[in-house]
């Protein structure tokens, strides 16, 4: 079963990059690189960001982090996204999501924790909104790369914690409940962002994390971050996003 929803992961992903080599075709214009070359001394420079500020507002889900859920492991997270197009070129990004996770370790104690988890930043699409001669045009179809900061409110429990008294000879359990404890840390986001139909949009992405401090005396204590996963090291996050894209009336394909 897990390597049928690799697979079908996969084949998303291709379908996003063969749309994406098209948008750039179309792009492309038919020009040879030596007339490229030529005009390109000619032209004037142009301002990489001009006309209209807002130009849509997208709304996404992930639904590769469910779809990974259902094939097992210790963990759950859902996440919604919501993005604003400026100059076509900026797009400023908030994030949310929810994640639970339960681990038993060899010794017995037992991990759980469920929160819920932020993220704000933001991406920069790679396609150029404007056209040779400086007229602008609409992009609608991009990669991106990004930037983000997190943050999550921790709640977890450890339980089945023992503990030997080696003078007394004895031995008690104890748990540790409703903990609460926060922790931040940063993203590096690269991805692409493709209109499949009028507004409805398909994404993939991967993420660089990096935990940068937690309020809890020490990390393990936090084995599990929600939205940033085990807290030892960097992490690496895979996200595949359906949503819709809800342009402006002056933003024309």
């Amino acid at each position: 079963m897990k390597r049928v929803v690799v697979v079908l992961l996969c084949i998303v992903h291709c379908a996003l990059c063969i749309e994406l080599k098209a948008q750039f075709s179309n792009f492309g214009g038919g020009m040879s690189s030596s007339s490229q070359d030529s005009e390109q001394e000619n032209k004037p420079k142009i301002k990489q960001l001009q006309g209209d500020v807002f130009r849509g507002l997208s709304v996404h889900a992930d639904i590769g982090s469910p779809i990974i859920s259902l094939m097992g492991g210790f963990s759950r997270s859902y996440e919604v996204q919501l993005d604003v197009n400026l100059y076509r070129r900026i797009y400023p990004i908030f994030e949310m999501g929810y994640a639970t996770a339960t681990k038993e370790a060899v010794s017995g104690i037992v991990y759980d924790t469920k929160a819920p988890f932020f993220r704000l930043g933001v991406n920069y699409g790679l396609m150029k909104p404007f056209k040779d001669d400086g007229e602008t045009r609409s992009v609608r179809s991009y990669p991106f790369v990004g930037l983000r900061y997190a943050m999550s409110p921790i709640t977890y429990n450890i339980s089945n914690i023992s503990i030997n008294d080696s003078y007394w000879g004895t031995s008690s359990v104890y748990d540790s409940r409703n903990n609460l404890d926060y922790a931040g840390w940063l993203e590096l986001v690269g991805g692409v962002r493709v209109d499949i139909f009028n507004g409805l949009t398909l994404g993939w992405s991967i993420r660089m994390k990096t935990l940068l401090h937690t309020s809890a005396a020490d990390k393990t204590f936090v084995w599990y971050v929600p939205g940033y996963g085990k807290s030892s090291g960097m992490g690496v996050m895979f996200n595949y996003t359906i949503g819709y894209t809800f342009y402006s009336g002056k933003d024309t394909k």
